[in-house]
């Protein structure tokens, strides 16, 4: 793994134009060199993984076809090491501690952007350290393992809700078809049960 230097190539994945040139324009004043490739869509963000070799990403968590979460599981299939950073509005406490459980490396709300490159700055040191360690490969390898048990988690989960939507399709038919044989039962029958008798 090679190290992040002075120069980061970054995806920045944000839907609002102005927010994005806010982040832009910030990061200009750093002591990085910024490359930006940016995206706003599932299908762009795809592209970009693809075709470029990010050292970093920049997301919004709530995007027009996507979650942040979303777009953090496609990085880690892509590189499960690539530095994930939410810049994000307010998401709640428990939704930012479990980003960080999940994987994200940290989160900046985009009322304080101006600790941004603070929070650049700590994650190169501590993604630097990580190579020169060589901590890298053994995290790479437990990543890899949670998102293939997440991964599986999710199909699985996927399968047990379709059963249980199927279940209460086929109870419902079963209801609405004993109710009309109820009432079939229950109507007056035609034919010799109705004739008067005979005198």
């Amino acid at each position: 793994m090679d190290y992040i230097k002075n120069e980061i190539t970054a995806i920045l994945l944000e839907d609002d134009p102005e927010d994005a040139e806010l982040v832009i324009e910030l990061l200009k004043k750093t002591r990085f060199k910024f490359t930006f490739h940016q995206a706003s869509r599932l299908e762009e963000y795809q592209t970009l993984l693809r075709l470029t070799s990010p050292n970093l990403i920049l997301a919004d968590y709530r995007l027009p076809d996507m979650n942040g979460h979303d777009a953090m599981l496609l990085a880690m299939e892509a590189n499960s090491m690539i530095p994930f950073i939410f810049v994000t509005g307010s998401i709640g406490e428990q939704l930012a501690a479990d980003t960080i459980l999940n994987g994200a490396w940290g989160y900046v709300l985009k009322n304080n952007l101006e600790v941004l490159p603070s929070v650049i700055e700590s994650v190169v040191i501590k993604y630097n350290d990580l190579v020169a360690n060589d901590i890298i490969p053994r995290m790479i390898a437990t990543r890899a393992r949670v998102h293939n048990q997440i991964v599986a988690n999710t199909f699985f989960l996927n399968k047990a809700h379709a059963f249980i939507n199927s279940q209460e399709k086929l109870m419902k038919e079963l209801n609405n078809k004993g109710a009309k044989e109820n009432a079939q039962g229950d109507s007056p029958s035609s034919g010799k049960e109705n004739e008067a008798p005979p005198r």
